[in-house]
């Protein structure tokens, strides 16, 4: 799922039940939908790239039941942002497998303090994070160079450049240059280039879905 815009649907965003096919979601805007914006149901390799979950009533749910190929299960998301989903969460794991990662890197999570990031069902799973800001303390995180509880400072849902709406870091943003450049994706969610250097640091990646030119 490429360069789209997925919104104001009754229920579900989009639902992925496979454990065959690999699924990117990528440079989209998933939101203002009645229920989940994106459910992974026994999905095997299954990413998310430089988008959107926003203002959905939940945000990312992924549901494994099957154990056995559990380990080989694989759950991506980079250079993404998750904002407020809503009382269900921005991201809810229920895994056969405790141990089964989600792996987050250079993105968003955050609800403002309207109701946490993690379902308590998430409580128990892992999420192996890397230069990602989490605004509260309900996932279980671990890994390097993220920043807790800090409000990302966004601006509202808006065309921004590109083919979908994004929303775009504001001054001060503690968003700006604090990624990680090592797994840094070549483009934002508009198109354009990052990294770029807006602090005098150097090139580093922006968290989140948009670099800010």
């Amino acid at each position: 799922i490429e360069d789209s815009i997925i919104s104001n649907n009754a229920g579900f965003g989009v639902i992925v039940e496979s454990r065959t096919y690999q699924v990117t979601i990528n440079r989209t805007s998933i939101f203002d939908n009645g229920s989940i914006g994106v459910y992974f149901y026994e999905c095997k390799e299954c990413r998310i790239e430089n988008s959107t979950i926003y203002r959905n009533q939940g945000g990312l749910f992924v549901t494994t039941v099957n154990p056995n190929p559990d380990p080989a299960y694989s759950i991506n998301i980079i250079n993404s942002t998750l904002v407020d989903n809503g009382t269900m969460g921005n991201i809810n794991l229920t895994l056969a497998q405790p141990s089964t990662p989600l792996l987050l890197t250079n993105s968003v999570v955050a609800n403002h303090n309207t109701a946490p990031n993690c379902a308590s069902s998430s409580v128990i799973h892992p999420i192996v994070s890397t230069h990602s800001l989490i605004d509260d303390l309900s996932c279980s995180i671990s890994g390097n160079g993220n920043i807790t509880q800090v409000d990302p400072l966004l601006g509202p849902l808006s065309f921004n450049g590109g083919l979908t709406p994004t929303l775009s870091p504001l001054a001060g943003s503690p968003l700006v240059d604090a990624g990680d450049n090592t797994n840094c994706l070549s483009t934002d969610q508009r198109g354009l280039l990052r990294p770029v250097d807006k602090l005098g640091s150097g090139a580093i990646c922006d968290i989140g879905a948009l670099e800010v030119q």
